[in-house]
């Protein structure tokens, strides 16, 4: 799943910088490119009907208090949480990616510029993805992984805001992709193990659905003031402060190794 998410991002980027000219025509082939992704999962996909599987037999009794608490749940909060800051950070990063590469390295031709930062962050994050998978199954460790992918971005967003130049972007590009690959790669398992029951999983993976959707939106309304008052230099700042607590924080999950 991390890896769809990072080609994407990857291909998208590809797309508006190259393929398409106009602000227009790249939203429109966005919305084609999704449309085109739906149709062999719509046509190849043979779903059940996931009630009668988790549905508890009459001898059962009712659910686990902890089934029933979402978020109320102390190791979902805190993984819920982690995932939030961490993608609230990744967004700050890649959203104002181009107006960095702009305004303040002041490159030549900040669309390739972005494209190679782009890609660097993607092809690293990929990398680090299917590494640090298998590493965390192989030491059976979930939480050391998170924590340490989130503490990576946060030391390339610093990079970022102290000295920025180009090669040190490209550095930090290579940073940021390794820790939010190692995120997203154990971030899943983790989640995976602190859903409190099959019952609710769909509930529960939407309130996931939430922490990855949400930073998407809140981050222009932190980046445009942050802006105003700090520069880049304050706008990197936050987002090695934010990354870093998001890692950290899964550290109070107890049910995970």
């Amino acid at each position: 799943a991390g890896l769809s998410q990072m080609l994407g991002a990857l291909l998208g980027t590809v797309v508006v910088n190259q393929l398409v000219r106009g602000l227009s025509a790249g939203y429109v082939a966005c919305a084609a490119l999704v449309l085109v992704a739906m149709v062999p999962f719509l046509l190849g996909h043979v779903e059940r009907d996931s009630r009668t599987a988790v549905a508890p037999r009459e001898d059962e009794g009712p659910a686990p208090a902890t089934a029933r608490r979402g978020l109320r749940e102390p190791d979902v909060l805190w993984t819920w949480l982690s995932k939030f800051l961490v993608v609230l950070g990744f967004a700050l990063i890649t959203q104002y990616l181009l107006y960095y590469l702009t305004d303040e390295l002041r490159v030549a031709d900040p669309q390739r510029a972005t494209m190679t930062i782009t890609a660097v962050t993607v092809l690293s994050a990929m990398a680090a993805a299917l590494g640090a998978g298998r590493w965390s199954d192989r030491v059976g460790r979930r939480r050391v992984f998170v924590a340490g992918g989130g503490l990576l971005m946060a030391v390339g967003a610093t990079m970022m805001a102290v000295v920025p130049a180009w090669p040190v972007a490209l550095g930090a590009a290579l940073l940021v992709g390794v820790g939010f690959g190692t995120f997203l790669a154990v971030d899943l398992a983790v989640v995976a193990s602190v859903l409190p029951s099959a019952r609710d999983t769909g509930r529960d993976l939407g309130l996931f659905a939430v922490a990855t959707a949400a930073p998407q939106i809140l981050a222009p309304a932190l980046a445009v003031p942050m802006l105003a008052l700090a520069g880049y230099g304050g706008l990197y700042l936050l987002v090695a402060v934010v990354t870093a607590v998001g890692g950290v924080l899964v550290l109070r999950v107890r049910s995970v190794a």
